[in-house]
């Protein structure tokens, strides 16, 4: 299980990996196919981390609803 990737950047902590990009599907993919190299089956969970706050202010713009 490849745990906590985030969704979008925004929804990003400092120890999750991403998977809002195509930048990230060649990497993730070298990982799945070690594991399918062994036998096993490849899972994923998805990431976000909510709103983001310091000091009392909201950090970016969540009108959308990310």
């Amino acid at each position: 299980m490849l745990e906590v990737h985030a969704v979008t950047q925004q929804g990003k902590d400092s120890g999750s990996l991403g998977i809002w990009s195509d930048e990230h599907i060649s990497p993730l993919q070298k990982v799945v196919q070690a594991i399918h190299d062994q036998g096993s089956k490849a899972g994923l969970q998805l990431w976000h981390v909510g709103r983001s706050w310091l000091s009392g202010a909201l950090l970016g713009d969540y009108s959308s609803g990310c």
